[in-house]
Parts: structure tokens; sequence; C-alpha cells
């Protein structure tokens, strides 16, 4: 009996009949769409991998470790798997691809026919890195990323580290976050990226130069989305707000200036209370903010006590009250409500919400926004008070 059930084994782990080698298949890391310079169809960029390219290899010329594919036509989004296997010698594979680029002419014409698209494929990627751009489509998906030689990978590796170091990057910009609010009032951002070099290299010579900076992506705010449209651009150094409201902030760094001197801090999690309320037909959203600080840079000439830490926790409590208010205030007035308000005031029962809201439509861009905010300084290391050589008499 154990010899039968041993000289089947080798069949049973044979396995599966209809396996694809991988040098059958091109496997999709990255994906590019455009619009035709008449805007009558549409321009796609298949970055396929090459493995042969991403082996070490010592001596000898590079091999490319991606080559990009470009198909364009009038049909619609689904079409084009079948028209890139025209010039692609093998099988297209896009399970596995890290991050779809659209340029920003198309992000503000509607991405709906690209989202009805995916939601009918059965091996849609709601999760993918979905970011904007407005550099040539063409040198974007053309450009050889230093240290990471995918660039799909390259670009979802720097959203995700820096969405949580420094809170520069949105970390929810995928195909599903604009799929949970296309049917809402509440606006979606979505990472904005562009070339910093337009003119870089183009060969895998483009590894062998030391400076990385001129040859990358670089990140360059978010692309603010309604429904399904691209409607605006936020600052990158705004975006911080943006999760500090919303409480999911996990780490940033904020410059302040107390009493005359320079300090920075690291804010870390936060927790955050919201309360929607109406007074005299406005309503008031009030926000209730509890941070986590970290010194990091301290410059104030003066050991570090409970009243310094105090004059510093007060300082931060103020300008970020102001910076965060200026932001959203700044948003609801170009009609981004990145807060879903308008969603939760239709919501309300009450008799005041009613009447408000029969009396105008668009109630929810007269909100007013109270912010308060409560932080913990502390410090780490051993420093307890700055080294000021200049203030010493000589």
């Amino acid at each position: 009996m154990i010899t039968v059930f041993s000289m089947g084994c080798p069949f049973l782990l044979s396995g599966c009949w209809d396996q694809k080698e991988i040098n059958q298949l091109a496997i999709i890391n990255m994906l590019g769409i455009d619009m035709t310079k008449d805007k009558a169809g549409l321009e796609l960029y298949y970055q396929s991998i090459n493995p042969s390219g991403l082996a070490v290899k010592q001596g000898g010329g590079g091999t490319s470790p991606v080559y990009t594919y470009k198909v364009a036509g009038s049909s619609t989004h689904a079409s084009f798997g079948y028209e890139v296997s025209d010039i692609l010698p093998r099988k297209v594979f896009p399970d596995h691809y890290q991050a779809l680029v659209v340029s920003e002419k198309y992000a503000r014409e509607g991405l709906s026919v690209l989202l009805n698209s995916y939601e009918l494929q059965i091996s849609r990627r709601a999760n993918v890195e979905l970011v904007v751009t407005d550099s040539s489509m063409h040198k974007v998906m053309n450009t050889y990323i230093p240290f990471e030689k995918m660039p799909g990978k390259s670009l979802s590796s720097i959203i995700d580290i820096q969405s949580k170091e420094s809170s520069r990057a949105i970390k929810n910009s995928r195909f599903k976050d604009i799929l949970e609010n296309i049917e809402s009032s509440k606006a979606t951002i979505v990472n904005f990226i562009r070339l910093n070099d337009e003119n870089s290299d183009n060969t895998t010579k483009n590894f062998e130069k030391i400076d990385a900076y001129q040859r990358s992506f670089v990140l360059d705010g978010g692309a603010v989305f309604l429904h399904d449209k691209m409607i605006g651009k936020i600052p990158i150094n705004e975006i911080k707000w943006h999760y500090f409201l919303n409480g999911n902030v996990e780490s940033f760094l904020q410059s302040l200036t107390v009493g005359g001197h320079s300090v920075e801090i690291e804010v870390g999690k936060s927790k955050v209370k919201k309360s929607l309320t109406i007074s005299k037909g406005v309503p008031i959203l009030s926000f209730h903010i509890t941070s986590d600080l970290r010194l990091r840079s301290d410059n104030i000439p003066e050991e570090t006590g409970i009243d310094k830490l105090h004059q510093i926790e007060t300082t931060f409590n103020k300008a970020a009250e102001k910076e965060a208010g200026e932001f959203i205030e700044g948003a609801t007035r170009k009609g981004w409500d990145l807060l879903g308000i308008k969603d939760r005031i239709s919501y309300q029962e009450k008799k005041d919400w009613k009447l408000a809201m029969q009396d105008d439509t668009e109630l929810w861009k007269k909100t007013r926004f109270v912010i308060h905010v409560k932080s913990v300084l502390s410090t780490e290391g051993t420093l307890l008070s700055p080294y000021n050589w200049n203030n010493k008499e000589e």
C-alpha cells in the first residue's frame, strides 16, 4: 500500500496542467494612460518586466529590466489588452501591476470609462496605486528609476514611506478609494507626481549616474477628485493637514518659532473627535484634537524644563489650529468637500437642519470650522540644553 502511494505522489505534485511558464508571460509592472492629442481616444503604456534584466550581472552591458509598449486607439480601455498583443510577443499578465499613472488631462476629463471597464474585469486591481501626472506620459513611462529597477515598485514604495513618515503622500490613493466616493459629494485625494528632469537619460546608463534626484519621480501634492473627475490640486506640504483633521496622521515635522528661536517638532499619532451642530442656520463643525509631539530640533538657549515644554506645546497648538483651519476653509471655498460635510448634513433629521437645508441647497459651503488642539510634548536623547557658543564670552 505504501509503495503504491509513493508511486502516485509525483503525479499529484506535477502542478497544474494549464500552468504558464514565466518566459511566456509579459508581467505588467506599471500602466500609463493618456488621451490622444485630439481627445478622441486613449494612449496606453504597458510596462512589462524583463526577468533577465533584473538579474545581477558581472561586467558587460546593461539589459533593460523593463520594456514599455504603447498602443493607441478610439476603443474602450478593455480592448487594449488585445491590441498590445499585436506587438508584444508574450501573453499579457496584468494581475500584479503595482501602479497606474494617468495624465492630468485625462483625469480632468473623467475616469468613468476606465473605472467601468476595470469593474467588469474578474482580475481587476481595485487596490492598485493610482497617481496623476502633468509630466509627459511618454517620458514617465520610459524613465529608469535609480535604486529600484521596477518603476511601479519604486512609486508604491515612495508613497508607502512618505505617507507613514512625513504625511506628504496619500496612503489610500487607489482605484477603490475613487470608487468608494464616486456617488458621494465627498472629494477624494490621490497622489500627484512629476518627473524631476524631463530630459533624463532613458537608457540603462541612467543607473550609472550618481545624481539620482535629477532622474526620478517626485511626489508633487494631491489631485482632488469629485466623482470621477479631477477638479483641483493640493500642495504637497498641505496634505498633512488633511491627515491631521481626519485623525489618520502617523507622523510629520512642523517648524515653529518660539520666543524668536527656531524649533522643530515631530507630530505623532493624533486623536480626533468631531461634532456637527447648527447655530442660526450656520453649520458648525468642531474638532477636538489631541496629539503626541516629540522634540527634534531645539535652538532655544535655555535648559529644557516644564515651562519650556509648555511654551512649545502652546505654540504648536496655535499654529496647528491656524494652519489646519486655513487649509479646510480654503478647500471649502473652492467647493472641495474633503470631509464629506454635505453628506453628513443630509443625514440630519432635526427641524432646524431641515429648515436650513430648504433655504440653501449648498448649505455645507457655509460651514464654520472650530478647531481645538491639545498636545503633549516629550523629549528623547540626553540633551537638556542646546549648545550655544555664540552667546558665550571669549
